[in-house]
């Protein structure tokens, strides 16, 4: 330990450490700016950049030593006298920060670039900024928001009462993220807490004993506890689906996958980082590993859970019309077999947080999507009733999914409740990704057959799931498919079978689209080979056969109104046509032989919400006597926009201004439960309970007040004005009693969606709103290399209505930006791709020019007309980027990703064979 002078934001800071301490952690845990954040330890990225003499650098690779009498420049050095600068202003009017994990270090890199070149080109941009990561926002409006950082005026829009909806407002948490405030999981530590570390399996299946472990706590003087199955008070089991939960919080004494937890030891935060866990007291003995779905469906294989004959978790299954006459009825017939990987979420904030034990309850702050159902699955575990624990969910730094599971929740709760002595976590970059869940590997066969004309008259599919270890959202991959497998197209006769199997692999559970992505892919490529074969023109094929109003969908469902997959694709008839001109301009030109230029098209639907399931959303809104609006809003914002929207839908219906509305987020003390993030569901269902819950409170002031329902409302201090015509009166808050929560006026309105459950052939309502989309992938693949180089993407969607279009942009780039990923880079391997180094995600260079279209097919059941969006939006890019490498060269890939060595062989593969 030395001490040492450090230059920060222009003050000097006596720092007491050893000088090879990372400048990232003295930065955070010593001086508290926290600003500076952490994904990875490892420089892969980028988080956690500050400037060091005007150059950026990976604060968690300097030693703190390599940085005395340096000038050092952190996110919370960027204001000037609290106001914000041109930088920060522009990331919040492009919509550039959507979770804002990554947004200080894209911040920190932009500012250096703009000192060096104040107008820089677009490539300038992504050099200098293609250190940092982000997987939210797809990378294009960052790269706008920082090209036009240094002109232009700072434009804030702040709609009037009743115009909130439709308003391109910001972020209305935004200005936090470009701070550098807002608080994540590992941001907020309290003073003497102790920290937890979670020993888990090194093996994929494995038994396994414990050698004498009070013997270890008693060698290590400053470790407190150690923790194994036997300490749970409760049940030793949590899931997402009660009837499926099977994953315990330790295994008991065999672990079924890499990464499954056997014990967690908590103490003192210096003894337990240097711990050494090759010498815990535990022997191993592996045992066989199913690590495929063919394998641990094999007559032979060992059961890996109770009850789970074949180790089949479940099955989903929707059969519509005669599937042999639809084949006998085709005139031409295509079919294809398709596989893709485990991908990994790759969220650039690990799962973190810390409980409290605070008499007889729980109190606990981290990353979630999901604050209600993880207050119930902890209640079971430590056997409280759930009014004893709260959950207070931290900003959360993406999720995608993987963060509606339970993960490091119950070590802390326990730790905390055990020891009497606040428990935190910070899972490093290799936890969080071998131990969380991860999108279902695929296996689907697709059989597709249509007339004469073209029409769709029989679609055969086949799609098996590998579910991992444990249940997780399984049961919901395995129901969602065979609903979505059809495509939003008419189709006749229609036959899906879905299969989720156990193995010895990480959970696979919730990721954007709960596995219609996988089943698009298949079904796309081979709809591409079906209007091949009949030389019909591949976007006209699907606009004859999208699906319209009145038509029935593959489960029965007839919507009378809001069917916008045909408005979708006629709003890329132009792209189109102008894109496959070019190509054949290239082609027929280009110096370069080995380059080929590629068009493809693809669609997607999706259903907004549960799958037939009960799916309720509630909210509060009240006024207090000195006329402050609360809007009590629970819902998991987790980068996507749900403070911001929620609040525009619930201004309006009240008829108040946007920004004049109070934000009380997700705190299971302070909100009533708005349901999970997840399934493209809060724009819809929350945003009608808001809807709702503004109505009522409007019209509970309009009674008062004996004031018509037209009347204008201003909720000002200490009173309510209202206006009616040529009659005004106002309303005395301070003469009114408040009630329990606090408030004078209240309304509290809960919106559950209108679905019903499906038959033993799928039919019924499984959704009561689907959103719709279509995009179009330009490439060029250089045949002699197999890459690809992504030119264009043209996508249109119908959101029923746009509540905040710069929001809406968002969602559509990031989805794209994952979409990219899973069609040309991602796969997860157990054991072999546990960084951000060797998993690769898409980086700025690998987004190219996104046009986006935004359709508006107004649903008759969604608030004001709107659809559920986030989800979908990845859904057509993998298939378009295949169906343009076909279109480019002839060449099909049918096993995800479509890496440089695949297309390559597909390419010899064709030119062999011709």
């Amino acid at each position: 330990m030395t001490t040492l002078s450090l230059h920060i934001n222009g003050r000097v800071h006596a720092v007491e450490t050893s000088p090879v301490e990372r400048l990232s952690n003295v930065l955070r845990g010593t001086l508290g700016m926290v600003g500076t954040k952490v994904g990875c330890d490892a420089g892969d990225c980028g988080a956690c950049t500050v400037l060091v003499d005007g150059e950026p650098v990976c604060s968690c690779l300097v030693p703190v030593g390599q940085a005395q009498e340096c000038e050092i420049t952190t996110v919370e050095g960027l204001t000037d006298n609290e106001e914000l600068s041109r930088l920060q202003d522009a990331f919040l009017e492009h919509g550039a920060a959507q979770c804002g994990i990554c947004t200080p270090g894209m911040l920190m890199s932009a500012t250096a670039l703009l000192k060096k070149k104040p107008t820089p080109t677009q490539t300038e941009v992504e050099d200098a900024l293609g250190g940092v990561l982000c997987r939210c926002t797809g990378y294009r409006k960052i790269i706008s928001a920082v090209m036009s950082a240094t002109h232009g005026d700072k434009c804030t829009i702040e709609p009037v009462a009743g115009e909130g909806v439709g308003a391109p407002i910001r972020k209305l948490d935004g200005v936090r993220k470009v701070l550098g405030q807002d608080t994540f999981g590992a941001d907020e530590i309290p003073e003497g807490a102790l920290l937890v570390r979670v020993v888990r399996s090194p093996h994929h299946h494995a038994r396994f004993a414990f050698g004498d472990l009070d013997g270890y706590v008693a060698k290590h003087p400053d470790v407190h506890g150690v923790f194994t199955a036997n300490d749970i008070p409760g049940i030793n089991c949590f899931g997402v689906i009660g009837p499926f939960a099977d994953q315990p919080v330790f295994a008991d004494d065999t672990a079924r996958y890499r990464g499954d937890a056997v014990a967690a030891i908590a103490g003192e935060p210096d003894a337990v980082r240097a711990l050494d866990i090759s010498d815990f007291p535990i022997t191993w003995i592996p045992l066989e590993e199913l690590l495929t779905p063919d394998s641990a469906m094999e007559s032979n294989a060992p059961q890996l859970h109770s009850g789970r004959e074949g180790n089949i978790l479940t099955k989903g299954f929707v059969a519509r019309g005669d599937l042999d006459q639809g084949f006998k009825e085709a005139a031409h017939i295509a079919e294809g077999d398709f596989s893709t990987p485990f991908i990994e979420h790759a969220y650039i904030e690990p799962e973190a947080g810390y409980a409290v034990r605070n008499g007889d309850r729980i109190e606990l702050f981290g990353c979630t999507q999901a604050p209600f159902m993880d207050r119930e699955s902890l209640a079971d575990i430590m056997a409280f009733d759930a009014s004893n624990i709260r959950i207070i969910p931290s900003a959360c730094g993406g999720g995608f999914g993987s963060k509606l599971d339970l993960s490091m929740q119950p070590y802390i709760a326990l730790a905390a409740w055990r020891l009497n002595r606040p428990a935190a976590i910070i899972y490093t970059r290799s936890e969080s990704m071998q131990s969380t869940t991860k999108r279902h590997p695929s296996e689907i066969s697709v059989r597709a057959g249509c007339d004469q004309h073209g029409k769709i008259t029989a679609l055969d599919f086949h799609g098996v799931f590998n579910t991992g270890a444990y249940a997780s959202w399984g049961p919901t991959v395995a129901n969602r498919v065979p609903v979505h497998a059809s495509g939003p197209y008419f189709t006749p006769n229609y036959v899906a079978h879905s299969t989720a199997v156990l193995t010895n692999c990480p959970p696979a559970g919730a990721f954007r689209g709960f596995g219609v992505p996988q089943a698009l892919i298949a079904l796309e490529c081979v709809y591409d080979e079906l209007a091949e074969k009949m030389t019909m023109d591949r976007l006209e094929f699907r606009l004859i056969n999208a699906l319209l109003n009145g038509q029935p969908t593959v489960t029965g469902q007839i919507f009378e109104k809001g069917v916008g997959i045909r408005e979708c694709l006629e709003a890329l008839q132009q792209p189109w046509d102008e894109a496959l001109q070019t190509a054949t301009t290239f082609n027929a030109s280009t110096d370069t032989s080995c380059l080929r230029r590629g068009v493809g098209v693809a669609t997607c639907w999706y259903g907004c919400g549960n799958t037939s399931l009960p799916n309720p959303s509630t909210i509060r809104m009240g006024i207090k006597g000195d006329g402050a609006i609360y809007l009590h809003q629970g819902a998991a914002d987790i980068g996507q926009g749900a403070n911001t929207v929620i609040t525009q839908i619930a201004a309006d219906a009240l008829g108040v201004a946007v920004h004049s509305i109070n934000l009380i987020g997700g705190d299971t003390d302070l909100t009533p439960d708005a349901g999970k993030t997840s399934a493209s569901r809060h724009t819809y269902v929350t945003g009608s309970a808001a809807k709702l819950a503004g109505e009522a409170l409007r019209r509970d002031i309009l009674r008062y007040s004996n004031t018509a329902e037209t009347a204008a409302i201003d909720v000002c201090e200490g009173h309510i004005d209202l206006f009616d015509g040529g009659t005004n009166s106002s309303i005395d808050l301070s003469q009114l009693e408040a009630n329990s929560h606090g408030y004078v006026f209240m309304a509290e309105e809960t919106y559950d969606p209108p679905t019903t459950s499906l038959d033993e052939n799928g039919q019924g309502i499984p959704y009561a709103v689907f959103g719709y989309g279509a995009q179009i992938v330009e490439l060029t693949v250089d045949t002699a290399l197999g890459t690809i180089e992504l030119n264009r993407i043209i996508a249109a969607h119908d959101v029923g209505r746009a509540i905040n279009p710069i929001l809406v942009e968002g969602q559509i780039e990031g989805g794209i930006a994952q979409g990219i990923g899973m069609a040309l880079m991602e796969e997860y391997i157990p054991g072999r791709t546990e960084n951000l180094h060797d998993y690769l995600i898409p980086t700025f260079g690998d987004v190219p020019e996104i046009d986006n279209i935004i359709i508006e097919v107004e649903d008759q059941e969604g608030p004001y007309g709107a659809k559920g969006l986030g989800e979908h939006v990845l859904i057509p890019t993998a298939p378009a980027i295949l169906n343009a490498i076909r279109h480019a060269t002839g060449a099909t890939i049918r096993n995800l990703p479509a890496t440089p060595d695949k297309v390559r062989k597909a390419i010899l593969e064709i030119s062999n064979h011709g």
